[in-house]
């Protein structure tokens, strides 16, 4: 089968019909493309997912400006590129992550051919089983790459206000109590009520937070995101999140009332090494929060919002 894959686009053209037959043997969605990434043939499985466009985006959830010249990167000795990106086939379901493998056919002279392309569904290795959530080895691939398009997009455009990224952590309160339930007989009840109060917490955050935010599952009682946005608007967040706990637990009477502590922290290139950093110091102010019951917004935020309150004369 490899080397049917570096069949030359111009043989596919003269046999499409026959192509697609053969095509359709394969187990994960594929297609051909011309060097402009016009489609040239596709299987079923990759009919499914494209419904609409023929010609296929190779630039994910990259800013596309960035990867215009991506088709030029690939050479005779790099041929492939791989990314992922994310279909929603109608409003009622959920995202579907795929794994994008995009190969370049060149032929001995080094002209490129055109491209094959073959999706792989990876959504339930980027999910936290229980909450349906991103989990940790997603979250911190994500922010890794999110990090990285932020600095270029701020040393491309540095006439513009590009949003800073700011972390949120996020811990559970009084989980340990819920889990530690037993019933009258000594027998351990509580780990399934956790189970329960968890699930709550993601579908608050899923209501609240978008998919680009990356919220996530990273440990037992502790969840993630990465917003882009301007300091002043968190307090914004805050009061969205908080709307969203009061009606679950106003929906959810007979259950334990849910309640978290935050912590953010604003991405300062310098002192932190990379967004893990700050998400450390995310975590130490959500700790704190705890402490006092409500989110303690990192001191950059604070004096963010203080200046947009308390403008100079």
């Amino acid at each position: 089968m490899d080397a049917f894959l570096e069949t030359p686009p111009i043989e596919i053209q003269k046999t499409p019909l026959l192509t697609k037959e053969i095509l359709n043997m394969l187990p994960y969605p594929t297609c051909f493309a011309d060097p402009k990434g016009n489609i040239l043939s596709k299987n079923d499985g990759f009919q499914e997912i494209f419904t609409k466009p023929n010609i296929f985006n190779i630039h994910g959830p990259y800013d596309p400006k960035d990867l215009k010249n991506v088709y030029t990167q690939l050479t005779p000795d790099n041929p492939i590129i791989q990314h992922d990106h994310s279909e929603k086939p109608d409003d009622n379901e959920n995202l579907i992550w795929y794994t994008r493998n995009i190969k370049a056919v060149f032929d001995p002279q080094g002209n490129c051919l055109g491209y094959t392309c073959q999706e792989f569904d990876t959504t339930q290795q980027n999910k936290d089983p229980l909450t349906g959530l991103h989990n940790r080895a997603y979250f911190m691939e994500q922010i890794s790459l999110r990090l990285a398009q932020h600095n270029r997009l701020s040393r491309s455009h540095p006439e513009q206000t590009i949003p800073p990224l700011t972390a949120v952590y996020l811990d559970v309160d009084g989980l340990k109590v819920i889990n530690d339930e037993v019933d009258e007989n000594g027998n351990e009840i509580g780990h399934a009520k956790g189970d329960i109060h968890l699930k709550r917490v993601a579908e608050i955050l899923k209501k609240v937070l978008r998919e680009e935010d990356i919220p996530s599952r990273i440990g037992g009682d502790e969840f993630t995101a990465l917003l882009e946005i301007l300091p002043e608007n968190m307090d914004i967040v805050k009061k969205r999140l908080q709307e969203a706990i009061d009606q679950n637990n106003l929906e959810n009477p007979n259950l334990p009332e849910v309640s978290i502590s935050l912590g953010f922290a604003l991405y300062d290139p310098s002192k932190d090494r990379d967004l893990w950093d700050t998400f450390t110091r995310a975590d130490k102010n959500m700790y704190e929060a705890k402490e006092l019951h409500y989110a303690k917004l990192d001191p950059a935020i604070e004096e963010r919002l203080n200046q947009v309150a308390n403008p100079p004369n």
